[in-house]
């Protein structure tokens, strides 16, 4: 289980880093042009925006999916304070985009530019799943509590089993 953590947690992670990094290298002007002629620049910004894009909705995807994971592992474990943690961010991430409805200047920061919007749409969500992809990533490299074998309940109706087997 903590191995598949682990495993969502960095994919989501990479995905999320790599559409950042090309959302500063984008918007820095600083992307490498590919090609030579009249449409070479626009050619890579719009291949770079879509590689962008598919980065984001895959590292968004995992992330969401690992943060429900870790957070029902984290329930099984016993775990409270992580269960909080994990539980209380699926909470806020689930419910803003129904927040932002009522909110909808908390937003304005985040619309997409009128050049090429599949580079500049993806970035709130990637910005509110990357606290989730790190929080799982935490969460996947501490040692797990080891869970009790029998419960006291359990333990002492053996006993009595046992005793009425011996009489």
């Amino acid at each position: 289980m903590t191995r598949t953590l682990r495993a969502f947690a960095l994919v989501g992670v990479l995905g999320l880093g790599i559409y950042l990094l090309g959302f500063a290298l984008y918007h820095a002007g600083a992307l490498p042009i590919v090609g030579t002629g009249r449409g070479a620049a626009l050619g890579t910004y719009f291949l770079v925006a879509w590689v962008m894009f598919i980065a984001a909705r895959i590292g968004i995807t995992v992330a969401s999916v690992a943060g429900v994971i870790a957070a029902v592992a984290s329930v099984q474990r016993r775990q409270r304070g992580w269960a909080v943690a994990l539980i209380g961010w699926l909470v806020l991430y689930y419910v803003s985009p129904l927040l932002l409805v009522f909110f909808p200047s908390l937003t304005q920061t985040f619309l997409p530019s009128t050049l090429i919007a599949a580079a500049d749409g993806p970035l709130l969500g990637v910005e509110l799943a990357a606290p989730s992809a790190l929080l799982v990533l935490v969460y996947s490299f501490l040692p797990a509590t080891p869970r009790a074998t029998a419960s006291p309940v359990r333990e002492a109706a053996g006993d009595e089993t046992r005793s009425k087997c011996t009489a």
